[in-house]
């Protein structure tokens, strides 16, 4: 049976490894120079009948929107020569639901590092010098755990990428603003199904990294001669 330390740590390793997460979605999911790789790989000004130019416009008021720069996503852009408004309404209600996603998100982020930091504190002051080799034994515990969940979710993705992203928007969304149509939504033009899988897995990557490197330092942590 884990006593009081082990479940305090390995709740702290659970809390790094969100905190990990969710800080490369952060910084991924707004790296402009991937935007632009993806639209030349894919085509995308082309698709929608637009200049780089105006889609990199586009592209600015729809992230500096999610990060809470701006309050609307209104840009008027040139498409197949006719000045018109880059996104309709259902893409914009659709943006608002994704906003609360990331705020929310972030703010699970935020409480999570606060929590753990927290703990560090708590077990620095109960334990000491073994504190370290605790902290660094709860992170491998999660590590284990989360490590099995993201094996799954990964061979899902590579499988059926479609039914994965599909699953995904039935778990966070309550509606289905997300269903957009290539016919009359641009910014489904802007990031289709190619885009997100390469942005998931840009995450991912940047996510086992991280966690990589933070396992490889709880191994050497859990060397030390200090008994626990």
């Amino acid at each position: 049976m884990l006593n009081f330390k082990s479940w305090a740590s390995t709740f702290f390793g659970f809390l790094l490894i969100l905190v990990l997460l969710l800080t490369s979605v952060d910084i991924f999911s707004f790296d402009r120079g991937f935007y632009q790789d993806q639209y030349e790989k894919l085509d995308v000004a082309l698709n929608i009948g637009v200049s780089d130019q105006d889609l990199t416009k586009a592209t600015d008021v729809l992230l500096d929107y999610l990060q809470g720069k701006r309050d609307d996503m209104d840009v008027v852009v040139t498409i197949d020569g006719e000045r018109e408004p880059m996104f309709n309404q259902r893409e914009i209600d659709h943006m608002v639901d994704v906003v609360v996603l990331y705020d929310n998100a972030m703010l699970v982020r935020n409480l999570s590092l606060i929590l753990s930091l927290a703990i560090v504190l708590m077990l620095g002051v109960m334990y000491r010098k073994k504190a370290l080799r605790l902290l660094a034994r709860g992170i491998q515990n999660a590590s284990v755990v989360f490590g099995v969940i993201l094996a799954f979710l990964a061979t899902y993705a590579l499988v059926d990428f479609y039914g994965f992203w599909t699953q995904f928007h039935h778990v966070f969304f309550t509606n289905d603003l997300w269903l957009l149509d290539p016919n009359t939504d641009n910014l489904i033009l802007m990031v289709p199904g190619e885009f997100f899988f390469a942005l998931v897995f840009r995450i991912v990557g940047g996510f086992v990294a991280a966690l990589i490197v933070v396992n490889v330092l709880a191994f050497f942590a859990q060397r030390k001669k200090e008994s626990v």
